[in-house]
């Protein structure tokens, strides 16, 4: 199984009869005798962002080679398509013709040609004119007639990232692109982009740009970024945000798409004033996203502007929908998502969620599916805690696994 870890950082807008652009089916790579990947699938449609993170050795690099077909990189099993065409038995430069453009992490250019040269046969005749119009402080730091192999590593990274990113193509494939570089490197003007990278750090820098575009009025056109952005990689948003940021913050509260909606909730808390708390408070009963409700929820409980009882109300009224989205949120774990939840009951920083926790293992149990076991000092500590409706509902857990009930008092 691939330890490979796909975060889409940008999704455009699509039909439901869309098809991938780029489609990798079963597909199963060796490196030497040694394989690599084995039965991956892989689909990326025209205008996403996708960011490949994973551990070393995991095969990211393996993949972007044999997408565009470089060595080391040699198909076993599988097939690639770029735009519903078989594209695996094609060498690398029929699919270069196709519009696949590629960028290795190093050896990306050619050293023994100048950097006119290296221009002019990736982007075409006006090569080095198009570089040094799209990017002219560069142009002035790697001169045309200096030969590639003398440049420093910076500069052989920006003149590759040129070479990628101004010729016409269809999908841009990139392996660390910024790697070594102490700034960042522009947006490329190819829409459909898949690119080995740190998945949080570039979260980080597209919810960075996504937040400048909100201070400046307008609005992020694609919402699963945002959603993404919300939950694995909240502490690199929070980072970003600032105390004079809670006016756009609040202005999210009302945004047409739930995803914003509960990213605002996510992000607000740390720095949520009585205007934002009660801008939630105002919302949160009329939310029709059950994610969105259950977020705006836990934050005024945090908050002390909803009292316990009132969560456990609303969830107890709508237990059939809540249960099985809390379980989902867990459902990788390895002992399985009741195990995660009883796991999270003992750390000190979901104390505003132990109600809901408490109350999904409570249903879980009472449903006869499996909790695990070991509870008994964890419930035993939230019974004699000094909140009644914690207590209670321990007690319940407890009764629930032991099969039997405590006589009323």
């Amino acid at each position: 199984m691939s330890n490979l870890q796909f975060t889409t950082l940008r999704r455009a807008e699509r039909g439901e009869r869309a098809v991938p652009l780029l489609r990798v089916s079963d597909l199963t790579v060796k490196v030497g005798i040694r394989r690599v990947l084995e039965n991956l699938d892989l689909d990326i449609y025209e205008g996403d962002t996708v960011c490949i993170s994973g551990p070393n050795g995991s095969g990211k690099s393996t993949l972007l080679n044999a997408i565009a077909g470089l060595d080391p990189a040699r198909i076993e099993n599988g097939t690639i398509s770029l735009g519903g065409e078989d594209v695996t038995a094609l060498p690398p430069h029929e699919r270069s013709l196709r519009g696949l453009a590629s960028m290795r992490q190093r050896d990306n250019v050619f050293p023994d040609l100048t950097v006119g040269e290296n221009l002019r046969l990736a982007i075409g005749r006006d090569g080095a004119a198009t570089f040094h119009e799209a990017f002219p402080s560069w142009a002035a730091d790697i001169p045309a007639r200096k030969r590639a192999g003398l440049l420093s590593g910076g500069q052989k990274q920006r003149l590759a990232w040129a070479m990628a990113t101004l010729r016409s193509s269809r999908v841009l494939l990139a392996d660390e692109p910024e790697a070594g570089l102490s700034s960042r490197l522009p947006a490329p003007a190819t829409p459909t982009f898949l690119f080995v990278g740190h998945a949080g750090l570039a979260v980080a820098r597209y919810c960075e740009e996504a937040i400048d575009h909100w201070r400046q009025g307008l609005l992020p056109t694609d919402e699963d970024a945002w959603a993404m952005a919300g939950l694995p990689y909240i502490d690199e948003l929070r980072k970003l945000v600032q105390d004079d940021d809670r006016p756009w913050l609040q202005s999210m509260l009302s945004a047409p798409r739930p995803s914003l909606r509960r990213l605002a909730v996510n992000v607000a808390r740390p720095i949520a004033n009585d205007q934002l708390q009660q801008a939630v408070s105002r919302l949160w009963k009329q939310e029709p996203h059950l994610n969105t409700k259950l977020s705006m929820l836990f934050f005024l409980a945090h908050s002390a502007l909803l009292d316990w009882t009132e969560v456990l109300g609303f969830l107890s009224g709508r237990r059939e929908e809540v249960v099985p989205l809390v379980l989902s949120y867990y459902q990788n774990h390895p002992r399985g998502a009741a195990a995660a939840i009883a796991e999270r009951l003992g750390d000190p920083a979901c104390a505003s969620s132990r109600v809901l926790y408490l109350f999904t293992l409570r249903e879980v149990a009472r449903g006869g599916d499996r909790v695990p076991s070991g509870l008994g000092p964890q419930l035993a500590q939230l019974e004699a805690g000094a909140d009644e409706l914690l207590a209670a509902l321990a007690r319940d857990v407890r009764v629930a696994l032991d099969g039997r009930r405590e006589p009323k008092s």
